[in-house]
């Protein structure tokens, strides 16, 4: 592995990423950078030949004067669904939220998942599979083995969220499990624990 050269990466922290399946525009959380809107924000990079551009702050309100972090966003690049720990978070913890992609290019006010995937614990490091449907994250505040679990709901017809489902072992461990990615193949999980 060798890390991507500036302007993406810094002296200060870089954290999760998501490319939309063209492989052509990058979405990532970066942190303390000059003129961002929190802690923590989303960012846009676009792929130019073999170069990524400056990455830009996708601004409000995406972002909020809190912790906004780790993307993912559908095959199409049209739905992002991240972490956050703005107002409206079930008791100022971290919740999942969704944004849709304006036809501008904007992002609209991001929607809190509520329950029953959120939790009054930490809900973080969302994925969303190719299909659109299926979403993946960590918790700590569902059932599970250890600290945070990684957990699979399912969009339904009328645009609600399945009740989660633990992955189980030999995924889930003691400690903790998160930030996974699955291929479009859908045939092995590729996560830190």
């Amino acid at each position: 592995a060798m890390p991507l050269p500036p302007p993406l990466n810094s002296l200060d922290d870089e954290g999760a990423a998501t490319v939309t399946a063209d492989g052509q525009t990058m979405f990532m959380s970066l942190c303390r950078r000059p003129g961002g809107v929190g802690d923590c924000d989303i960012y846009e990079s676009q792929l130019v030949g073999n170069q990524w551009t400056a990455p830009q702050n996708l601004g409000r309100p995406l972002n909020s004067p809190t912790w906004d972090a780790e993307p993912s966003v559908t095959a199409d690049g049209s739905t992002m669904y991240f972490s956050s720990t703005r107002p409206g978070s079930i008791d100022g913890s971290e919740d999942l939220y969704v944004s849709y992609r304006n036809t501008d290019g904007s992002w609209t006010p991001p929607h809190n998942l509520g329950e029953p995937v959120n939790t009054r614990f930490n809900d973080r490091s969302p994925f969303i599979s190719a299909d659109g449907k299926t979403l993946y994250f960590s918790s700590n505040g569902h059932p599970g083995f250890g600290n945070h679990d990684l957990f699979m709901t399912r969009k339904l017809s009328d645009g609600t969220w399945s009740v989660p489902v633990n992955l189980g072992r030999p995924i889930n461990s003691y400690g903790d499990d998160v930030f996974l990615t699955i291929p479009a193949s859908g045939d092995k999980i590729i996560y830190s624990s």
